[in-house]
């Protein structure tokens, strides 16, 4: 089904649509204390746990990031590499370029102030604190891996990736113990993505 209407779902209702800047640029350090941070995969059967936020009854509109971003400190601990960025709006200007290169509690604050959808968007989350704009861009637009088999992170070295599709749906993917525990507490309906694949044929 996502495969049929993924390759039009940008045809209509256009929102902020940003310029990428040049591949294999080093960011400089970030300062968000994302090296104390353990992320080791939470492992369901020997599989990285991937969950996805659909249909559920504890959302009202979906890919609003903020909720997640200020309840879960393992999400503020992080720093964030943003890639196929397309927003509702944009107020700050520190998300007026695709990539973005951020740091959790930056990104939190941005969240908090202004009431942001994330239409399409791959964040990246990193523990260490110097990033490099990968040559492959990570994309969700048209990326139909996330709907078979177990997805991975895109971005090479990334500990977790968050995938905002079409603002209808978020993926979590890769996540942490303690990130997954928060996670069904903050939805609990968000469901096993892998198992969904497999339900989806």
């Amino acid at each position: 089904e996502r495969s049929v209407w993924m390759l039009w779902s940008r045809s209509v209702n256009r929102n902020i649509r940003l310029p990428r800047t040049p591949a294999k640029q080093i960011y400089p350090t970030l300062n968000s204390g994302a090296t104390d941070l353990q992320c080791q995969p939470h492992t369901y059967n020997g599989r990285s746990v991937n969950l996805i936020v659909e249909n559920s009854e504890y959302v009202k509109y979906y890919t609003y990031l903020d909720e997640d971003f200020s309840t879960i400190p393992e999400l503020r601990k992080l720093n964030w590499l943003i890639t196929d960025l397309e927003l509702n709006k944009v107020e700050d200007p520190r998300l007026l370029r695709d990539p973005v290169v951020i740091d959790g509690v930056s990104l939190t604050e941005i969240l908090q102030k202004t009431k942001m959808q994330f239409i399409w968007a791959v964040l990246s989350g990193y523990t260490q604190k110097s990033i490099e704009d990968p040559e492959d861009l990570t994309y969700a637009d048209g990326n139909p891996n996330f709907w078979t088999g177990s997805p991975k992170p895109q971005a090479e070295g990334a500990q977790i990736e968050i995938v905002c599709w079409d603002s209808t749906c978020t993926l979590f993917i890769n996540v942490g113990e303690k990130l997954s525990e928060k996670l069904k507490e903050l939805y609990p309906d968000i469901k096993y993505l892998d198992r969904e694949n497999e339900s989806r044929g």
